[in-house]
């Protein structure tokens, strides 16, 4: 029998109180928030060319919400945590520092040159909650695209934001591939890994978690890597960020087999 881990109760907490505020950001972004999306012809043929959404789309953005829900997370995560240094370090960081710049590095999830340019104690805390605070933007983006394109995308990462996937999830023998940063979902073969892309069935398999329905583990012997696998109706959180969260067990089962995760927020991961 598989002993469910569970998270800590106070990282629990925190994300439960960060969805609000994301929650409350996307509503006000939402509103202000335009993008110039290309027709659906051009879509195809974006889309054959392997080039996510936001790398095309424009974007008119407010860097003022994004710097009020990065706030609004840091004082969440102080109720939740003892290193509170760390988080007056990054609150004096950003009074400092050009958000639109962050919100920038952010959107694009790439941070090495805004931290590069503003030193801090802490440099994978700006990529850590610069992630939480975008996530609100990505989603809008991803509302505001529709769905009518992602048919058309083939690729292990994300059609919106580029994002690797974060799970995947089973619903009537289709798999899709979901991206924790916008949720975005995508149809993605059965028997293919979304790391190395190998289709190598003699390299792919499962780790099923005994006395646990519906929640498994892809791997690939090939790149090492693992991925979580959910069949649609045991997804009891509807903020995927807490259903990643809360099936910990399942990280450590594969961690226990020497697989790796490539791409996870979950702070008890990396």
């Amino acid at each position: 029998m598989t002993v469910k881990f569970q998270a800590p109760d106070n990282l629990v907490a925190f994300y439960r109180e960060i969805a609000k505020s994301q929650a409350w950001a996307q509503l006000s972004i939402n509103k202000k928030f335009e993008t110039k999306l290309l027709s659906q012809d051009k879509n195809k043929k974006h889309f054959e060319r392997k080039s996510v959404l936001l790398d095309k789309i424009i974007i008119d953005t407010d860097e003022k919400v994004f710097g009020e829900v990065f706030k609004e997370i840091l004082h969440s995560a102080s109720k939740f945590t003892d290193n509170s240094d760390n988080l007056k370090d990054l609150l004096a960081w950003s009074k400092e520092v050009d958000m639109g710049a962050y919100l920038h590095a952010a959107l694009q999830g790439d941070y090495q040159e805004i931290i590069s340019k503003n030193g801090i104690s802490s440099p994978e805390s700006i990529s850590y909650f610069g992630e939480l605070a975008v996530r609100p933007y990505l989603r809008v983006m991803s509302n505001k695209a529709g769905g009518h394109h992602h048919h058309e995308w083939k690729e292990s990462f994300c059609p919106i934001c580029g994002r690797k996937a974060a799970f995947s999830v089973l619903e009537n023998d289709c798999r899709t591939l979901v991206c924790i940063g916008c949720y975005t979902e995508w149809v993605y073969p059965y028997l293919k890994c979304s790391t190395c892309e190998t289709l190598d069935h003699s390299n792919l398999g499962f780790l099923i978690p005994e006395g646990i329905e519906g929640e498994k583990v892809f791997i690939c012997k090939e790149c090492c890597s693992y991925i979580k696998m959910f069949d649609r109706e045991v997804l009891q959180e509807s903020d995927l960020q807490l259903a990643d969260l809360n099936t910990l067990y399942l990280d450590l089962l594969a961690i226990s087999k020497d697989y790796y995760r490539e791409d996870s927020i979950n702070p008890l991961i990396n």
